[in-house]
């Protein structure tokens, strides 16, 4: 499936998504985890490439914020 998705994914013309991404890189809304009010978990996988181990600290750490 991976292989597959891979290679229909590099088929596409991605430019016209190049616009939005310095505004997924400037948004930040750790400051709002402290709203989350119930009881919440944040996990990752020692293989994990899109949210290392400090990224599910500082999740982890937002949840708990509003103790």
């Amino acid at each position: 499936m991976i292989a597959v998705f891979r290679e229909l994914f590099l088929r596409q013309d991605h430019r016209a998504h190049l616009p939005i991404l310095p505004a997924f890189a400037r948004e930040d809304r750790h400051p709002r985890l402290a709203e989350i009010t119930v009881p919440s978990v944040a996990m990752v996988g020692s293989a994990d490439r899109t949210t290392p181990p400090s990224h599910s600290r500082r999740l982890a750490a937002g949840f708990q914020a509003h103790d």
